[in-house]
């Protein structure tokens, strides 16, 4: 249950009634002999025609006909959207210039944001901000309560306050029709098993008056990868109430459960390779496993190297973990004990052309002779899940003061509770090998003696999947006001002065969020692995209990049922027994006595956030409409606090009191411009400016843990369009430039800002070196009390061109088109980390402290004894070499993106003939091959303008529908049934996202992204 330390909410109850009460007064005024117009805040789509929508509210939120608008919006008409087959908001954003869906960023390298759903990108920044009716929400938007999707591209700040440069989708929802009865019941089923069932009724009270819509969605959607799976249960509820000819009130409400398997976008990353390729670089012979594995065991001395005994490491084909100790469970073998690895090798990281990388993703699925991996594996298995319950639910009430004025009040209230498990966290999804010949503290003590041939370890040789534990969960409550007063007023009788349209509104919206955050750890005192007593001891990995999958054949990877169950097993240590194998080495011990709990190593968030905004805006219509000029500014105040929970001081996880730091507050005042030129009956021009800011939270540091400032967004749009034909032929041509300011681009998290990471590294090697000084005033992850990661931004800018057309020549031909290219370059990045690295890395580089050792231990005799051993110069290598990474996209094009996008649909029907009441249709998108990298002259030393290619990828979608009215459904029912064949040429392979040069100049493919193929779908829809 959420709590709170202050009250943020209103009573609903009494919202409402002061909002009914001011309704009912507005009633009471003396009635004037005016005709009560559709409400300018509401747009029915009865003027749509085919694919061509001629109003939206997407400009000034307020029903304006497209031709008024200087900003770039594209609306997917009701007819659009079912010949693309498109659902919800995730199927439409591959056919909207421009756009693309969510596969990862410099902010997210493993693409996990996408496990959510909710993102895309847009112009080539991501978007995370969904609306329906112009008010946020956090449930994905879906065909089966809404009735049209509508997409504003660019800051346009007005619209959607503070959201991304991008621009924002909003969609509208259903509200119920008084004018007459209607149900409509619709069935689709796919080869992939899924199945989707809705319903939507809408039922007159009192004519003309009182109307009641229900609409349910019960959904099971599958796709290629076997395990995936998204399934949702939802009722929404309006009843609209005509109060007069000038009063209209409308109630709505949902209520519904997600449950999800999202798997990451990207192909499991491949450590196994390397192992299974491995080949002796002095005689070009592949080694044997045995060479492979492990052959330092004994010191010189005779004593046994105890945190060695379990590791190797051979240059190019192993390495040891840095770790601390810390327990294995092997989850497909539960009657083996939970093991204690002593800094336990693994398979290597790809090293390509001389640098280490921990994204090459696996492409050839057979791994051994007795294991196969299918590429389209979901590698959390079936219980990676995201799921949650929402409840959310409205008030609008719309009032015509007088004939040209206009009043709109609206409330909303959403909640969300979120359970988000991941028993495989998304840094881990790779394949390794289990190259360990010896358990901890099963190897011989006298070298002599070694086996060769049996290994002590079972698991010897078998590639395994393995990760700790996380979970998440959250409850969400976000409440909206919004109250809105339009006015147009006609300068004289002329239309030479025209009129002119005045908007005010004023917008509040608050939000809490309670997030605990997750690990499973050992709680058994003095149990915790490795030597010593005491608990925690201040390093987690001690105690963290990872879970461990082997692949023993032919099989998917999956986890046991209740994989995030806490795992208990006891013993009767007393005895000494049992232990799994008989332990020689003292401190390397296998003790199966695990009583794991879920606690939270990472601070829960516990964030409460007010943004309130007043906007104003004008739209001036002269010349006899050939001169249309828009122009609005917002302001927009957020206040907000987050939890700061304190450390108990033995356990060292979060487990005190919250304390909250004084609020803070922020203002920000953005605009919008634009003008629209009739030059002839046929021919419009355009300009538009707008600005934007993203609110940084209150989560967001530096790495000088200073809180990050607010993203700016600036666009400017300059177009012609064309009408011919009576508007049967519409055409827009697009120019435009985005830039973004302070954008969360995380590099740091790039392997760099965590505990245990190479800045964590470095600084506990200085500390142990006795370099305190050197070090001084740089915070430390061990004292940071957020959420345990820093982060860092970047500027980037993004010019380019969308054209689009739709062709309605007649009431049975339906066309669209749009092209888009987008140039998206990054001015600036690690801003705010830069002097971090100046001050504490370049003094070091070039020095004799780089051949210092890490542990601050000396040289030993034999130097052969200090093979693998990591100097602070291996460290600041790798930290400068992703440092280089980063700073090799600046002035060069995005990762990942695609410079041209084609979009394609077409449909026409048959309304003669045999055929007749047939409908044939398909769609077509071709996207330019994206870039996924850069050419380097040297190691690290990377070519911005010299970009390396990926695959381009084309896909084309077919359908036919046959309509029917009667027949055993009734005189008055209609009907029609859909076959939709999607990907028809069957390109199910991979193409890659990401890739480093070889050393020859061509890439080696990191990423990828594996394509559904060819699938067909089944849709049946009866309307009454």
């Amino acid at each position: 249950m959420m709590t709170s330390h202050r009250k943020l909410y209103p009573t609903i109850s009494g919202t409402l009634a002061l909002a009914l009460a001011g309704a009912a007064g507005l009633n009471a005024q003396d009635e004037e002999d005016e005709v009560f117009e559709l409400s300018p805040f509401t747009v029915d789509g009865s003027k749509d025609t085919g694919y061509y929508a001629s109003e939206t509210l997407s400009g000034t939120q307020l029903r304006t006909n497209m031709r008024t608008l200087a900003n770039p919006v594209t609306v997917l008409t009701e007819e659009m959207l079912r010949d693309i087959g498109a659902l919800s908001y995730e199927d439409a954003v591959e056919f909207l210039p421009s756009t693309t869906s969510y596969q990862g960023n410099v902010a997210d390298n493993d693409g996990n944001v996408a496990r959510t759903g909710t993102p895309y990108t847009s112009r080539g920044f991501r978007v995370n901000a969904l609306t329906q009716n112009f008010l946020s929400t956090n449930v994905r938007q879906d065909s089966y309560n809404t009735e049209r999707l509508t997409q504003s591209r660019g800051p346009n700040s007005l619209l959607f306050g503070l959201g991304s440069v991008g621009g924002s989708m909003n969609t509208s929802a259903k509200r119920g029709r008084t004018h007459r009865d209607e149900q409509t019941y619709e069935m689709r089923f796919d080869d992939y098993g899924g199945t989707r069932y809705t319903i939507d009724l809408n039922k007159v009270l009192v004519d003309d008056k009182l109307a009641f819509r229900f609409a349910s969605i019960y959904e099971d959607k599958r796709t290629h990868l076997p395990a995936q799976y998204r399934r949702r249960k939802s009722a929404y509820g309006n009843l609209t109430y005509r109060l007069s000819e000038k009063t209209e009130f409308n109630f709505n409400g949902e209520i519904g459960r997600f449950d999800e398997l999202n798997p990451r976008p990207f192909l499991t990353k491949d450590f196994f390779s390397p192992w299974e390729n491995a080949v002796n670089p002095d005689t070009g012979v592949p080694y044997t496993d045995w060479e492979k594995a492990n052959r330092t065991y004994t010191r010189p001395d005779g004593t046994i190297n105890a945190s060695g005994a379990a590791q190797n490491n051979l240059p190019q084909i192993s390495k040891n973990l840095q770790n601390d100790v810390y327990y294995v469970w092997i989850a497909n073998d539960p009657d083996a004990p939970v093991l204690n690895w002593a800094r336990k090798g693994q398979s290597r990281n790809p090293t390509i052309n001389g640098s280490e990388s921990s994204q090459v993703s696996i492409t050839n699925p057979q791994l051994t002779d007795e294991v196969y991996f299918p590429l389209d594996t979901a590698i959390g298995g079936f219980n990676d899940h995201y799921d949650y319950d929402y409840d959310k639910y409205g008030v609008t009430i719309e009032h015509q003061f007088f004939k040209n004025t206009h009043m709109q009040l609206m409330y909303a209230n959403e909640t969300r509770d979120i359970d988000d498990a991941r028993p495989v966290k998304r840094q881990n999804y790779a394949i390794r090998i289990d190259n360990n010949w010896w358990l901890p503290g099963t190897g011989p003590a006298d070298e002599n003696n070694i086996d060769m041939v049996n290994p002590s370890n079972p698991y010897f040789g078998l590639p395994y999947i393995e990760s700790s534990g996380f979970r998440l969960e959250s409850e969400e409550e976000m409440e909206q006001y919004r109250a809105s007063l339009s006015h147009t007023q006609h300068l004289g009788d002329s239309d030479l002065l025209g009129k002119i349209s005045l908007v005010g509104t004023y917008y509040k919206r608050e939000t809490e969020r309670f997030t605990v955050q997750l690990d499973e750890m050992n709680m058994v005192p003095n149990r915790r692995a490795g030597n010593g007593t005491g608990f925690y001891d201040g390093n987690f990995t001690r105690s963290r209990l990872n879970r461990r999958y082997y692949l023993t054949g032919s099989n998917s990877p999956s986890f046991p049922s209740t994989p995030l169950e806490p795992i208990t097993q006891s013993a009767d240590l007393s005895s000494g027994s049992p232990r799994w194998p008989t332990s020689t080495v003292p401190g390397t011990m296998v003790i199966p006595e695990v009583n794991s709990q879920w606690v939270s190593r990472l601070n829960p968030i516990h964030i409460f956030e007010d943004t309130e905004s007043e906007s104003f805006l004008a739209q001036w219509t002269a010349l006899n409409e050939r001169l249309i000029l828009t122009g609005g500014t917002r302001k927009d105040t957020i206040s907000g606090t987050n939890a700061v929970y304190t450390r108990n001081p033995e356990t060292k996880i979060f487990d005190g009191e919250p304390v909250y730091p004084e609020i803070t507050e922020n203002s920000v005042r953005n605009h919008n411009y634009g003008v629209v030129v009739k030059a002839s009956q046929y021919f419009d021009f355009y300009a538009n400016e707008s600005t934007n800011n993203v609110s940084a939270g209150t989560q967001a540091y530096t790495i000088f843990n200073e809180q990050l400032p607010d993203q700016e967004g600036e666009g400017y749009d300059f177009g012609i369009r064309n009408f011919l034909f009576d508007d049967k032929l519409v055409v827009k041509l697009n120019y435009f430039e985005n830039t973004l300011l302070h954008e969360i681009n995380n590099p740091l998290r790039d392997g760099l800002a965590r505990a245990g990471s190479p800045i964590d590294d470095f600084l506990d090697g200085m500390a142990a070196n006795g370099l305190h000084d050197m070090i001084a005033g740089s915070p430390v992850f061990e004292d940071y009390t957020g959420n345990g990661l820093w982060s860092d931004v970047q500027n980037t800018e993004t010019e380019g061109y969308e054209l689009e057309a739709v062709f309605n020549p007649t009431s049975n031909l339906r066309m669209m088109l749009n092209v888009s290219r987008n140039e998206t370059v990054v001015n600036d990045t690690y801003i705010f980390s830069r002097p971090w690295f100046e001050a504490y890395i370049d003094p070091v580089v070039g020095t004799d402290i780089e051949d210092l050792f890490y542990d601050g231990e000396p040289p030993s005799a034999d130097p052969a004894d200090d093979a693998g051993r990591e100097t602070i110069g291996d460290i600041v290598e790798r930290i400068t070499d992703k440092v280089a990474r980063h700073d090799a996209q600046v002035g060069g094009p995005m990762i990942r993106s695609n410079l041209w996008q084609v979009n394609f649909v077409s449909s026409y029907g048959i309304t003669e003939g045999k055929l007749k009441g047939s409908r044939i249709g398909g769609a077509a998108r071709w996207r330019s091959a994206p870039t996924i990298g850069y050419k380097e002259d040297e190691i690290g030393n990377f070519i911005s303008d010299q970009p390396l290619k990926g695959y381009e990828v084309f896909f084309a979608d077919v359908f036919y529908t046959y309509s029917g009215k009667g027949g055993i459904f009734g005189k008055d029912s209609r009907w029609d049934a859909t076959l939709r064949v999607r990907n028809i040429f069957d390109d199910d392979g991979w193409s890659p996202r990401t890739a480093l040069d070889d050393g020859n100049g061509y890439p080696y493919y990191l990423q990828m992204v594996h394509h559904a193929p060819r699938s067909f779908e089944l849709s049946l829809r009866l309307r009454y």
